[in-house]
C-alpha cells in the first residue's frame, strides 16, 4: 500500500460556542377560566444563546463518562431584551411528530431579564431538532412564542458507518479513542460547531475491505470529504485509502495443435523426393493475457476550522493498488510431420532373357520410401497482461480561518507538522 502522510497541529485558545435563533411571534390565548383572557401586549425582544451541555467536558476528560451521559441535555439561555418580565416563564416543547408532549419549562429571575432551561435530545429525534416555547408573564398570560432549532450532538465510540451525517449540521461531534467512522467511498459534508476527538479516526474505506473489490472490476475512489468546524480539540488522524483493484479473471486457453502434414504420394515411375511427407503446419499464436484492474484513488478531505483550536489532524494516504495482468497462454503446439509415401518400382534388368533371372522375384521389385515430414514450429508467444495502474493520491485542503492559513496537501510526501 503506498502511503503518505500529513500531519498539522494547531495551537490557540477554544472559543465558546454559539447558536442562531429564530423569534417567531403568534397570537394565542392560554386558559385560566371559562374565557380565554387576551394575551398580554408585549414589545419586548428575546435572544436565544445555546450555552453548551448541562455537563461540560473537563480538560483532563476525567468526566468523560458524565460528559457523555449529559451530552445531548442542552443548556439554553432566554434573555428579554428591555427586562419587563419579572417573575415570567417559559414553556417549551419539541416539534416532533410522533412524540410525546414533552414540557420543559423555567422562571425568569426576578429582573425579568433571564431565564436558563435544559432541553433534552433523545436517539429518536432529529439531528436538527424544533422546539416551540411560550414566553408567559408572573400571571400565566402568553407574551409571545419563539421558535428555535437545537443542533444534537453525536458521540462515536466504535467503528460506524454514520450515512445519515452527510449534509447535516450539528452541535458536538465527539470521536472517543476506539471510535472510526467509515465512509464506504461515500461523500460526507458536515457542519460541525464543535469537534472532539480522542485520537479517534475518519476513513474511506475500513483497512479489512481494501482487498474486497469484485473480480474485474477498477478499485474504489475514497470520495469527497467536506467538514466545517467552529472550533476543534485533540488529534484526528484521516485514513484516505482506495480499495484495491479486483482480480483479473481472465485465463488465456492454449490454442488447439496444428494440423498434420500430408502424407507422402508417389507412383512407380516417382522420383524419391515425392514420396516424402509434408511438414506439419505451424503452430498458432499464443493467446495474448488482459491488463490488471486499476485500484481505487484516495479520495480527499476539505477541512475548515473557524476558531483558534488545539488541535491536530493527521492525513494518511493509501491509494489502491491494480491487481496482477493475466498470463498469456502457451503458444500452440505445430502440427506432425506427414507420413513417408512409399512405392515398388520393377528392376528393368529382371525377368527373361535379362540380366537377373526371375527365380527370386524379390530381386525383381525395389521398395522406394520417402522420408517423413517435418513438425510445424511453435506457434509465436503472446503477451501477457499489465499489472493495473494504481489509484492517485488526490489533493486535500486545510483552511485555518482563524489564522488565515490556506494548506495544500498535494499527493507527495507531506511532513507539515507544526503550528500554521
Amino acid at each position: 500500500m503506498k502511503t503518505r502522510i500529513l500531519s498539522i497541529a494547531l495551537l490557540s485558545l477554544l472559543g465558546a460556542c454559539q447558536s442562531s435563533n429564530d423569534e417567531t411571534p403568534q397570537n394565542s390565548a392560554h386558559p385560566s377560566s371559562s374565557q380565554s383572557p387576551q394575551r398580554a401586549q408585549s414589545t419586548s425582544e428575546y435572544s436565544i444563546k445555546h450555552l453548551g451541555s448541562r455537563v461540560l467536558l473537563a480538560e483532563d476528560h476525567s468526566n468523560l463518562d458524565e460528559y457523555i451521559e449529559n451530552i445531548n441535555v442542552h443548556k439554553m439561555r432566554l434573555t428579554a431584551i428591555d427586562g419587563l418580565n419579572s417573575n415570567g416563564s417559559i414553556q417549551c416543547k419539541k416539534l416532533v411528530a410522533g412524540q410525546l408532549d414533552n414540557v420543559y419549562s423555567a422562571r425568569f429571575n426576578q429582573t425579568g431579564k433571564t431565564t436558563e432551561i435544559l432541553l433534552s435530545l433523545f436517539p429518536a429525534d432529529p439531528i436538527a431538532t424544533e422546539f416551540s416555547c411560550r414566553i408567559n408573564d408572573s400571571l400565566g398570560q402568553e407574551l409571545k412564542e419563539i421558535k428555535f432549532t437545537v443542533p444534537k450532538n453525536i458521540v462515536v465510540q466504535s467503528k460506524t458507518t454514520l450515512p445519515e451525517l452527510h449534509n447535516q449540521k450539528i452541535g458536538t461531534l465527539l470521536l472517543t479513542a476506539d471510535a472510526e467512522i467509515i465512509t464506504e467511498g461515500r461523500p460526507l459534508n458536515l457542519e460541525v460547531k464543535n469537534l472532539i476527538s480522542l485520537n479517534g479516526t475518519l476513513s474511506t474505506f475500513e483497512i479489512s475491505s481494501i482487498d474486497l473489490t469484485p473480480a474485474d472490476t477498477q478499485g474504489k475512489d475514497g470520495g469527497m470529504i467536506k467538514i466545517n468546524a467552529e472550533e476543534a480539540q485533540g488529534s484526528l488522524t484521516v485514513n484516505l485509502r482506495g480499495t484495491n483493484g479486483g482480480r483479473q479473471s481472465f485465463v488465456a486457453q492454449r490454442p488447439p495443435k496444428a494440423p498434420a502434414g500430408a502424407r507422402g504420394t508417389c507412383h512407380e515411375r516417382s522420383s524419391p523426393r515425392s514420396c516424402d511427407g509434408q511438414n506439419g503446419q505451424p503452430g498458432y499464436p499464443a493467446v495474448n493475457g488482459k491488463d490488471g484492474l486499476k485500484g481505487g484513488s484516495t479520495g480527499s478531505i476539505d477541512f475548515i476550522l473557524s476558531k483558534k483550536s488545539d488541535f491536530e489532524l493527521m492525513i494518511i494516504y493509501s491509494a489502491g493498488l491494480g491487481s496482477e495482468g493475466a498470463k498469456a497462454s502457451l503458444p500452440g503446439e505445430g502440427g506432425d510431420g506427414g507420413a513417408p509415401g512409399s512405392v515398388h518400382r520393377r528392376n528393368p534388368n529382371c525377368g527373361p532373357g535379362r540380366t537377373t533371372p526371375m527365380t527370386d522375384p524379390s530381386n525383381c521389385l525395389t521398395v522406394i520410401t520417402g522420408q517423413p515430414g517435418i513438425p510445424g514450429a511453435l506457434g509465436e508467444y503472446g503477451v501477457d497482461g499489465l499489472p493495473g495502474f494504481p489509484g492517485e493520491n488526490e489533493t486535500s485542503r486545510f483552511i485555518n480561518i482563524a489564522e488565515s492559513q490556506d494548506a495544500f496537501i498535494r499527493d507527495s510526501w507531506s511532513n507539515l507538522k507544526g503550528y500554521l
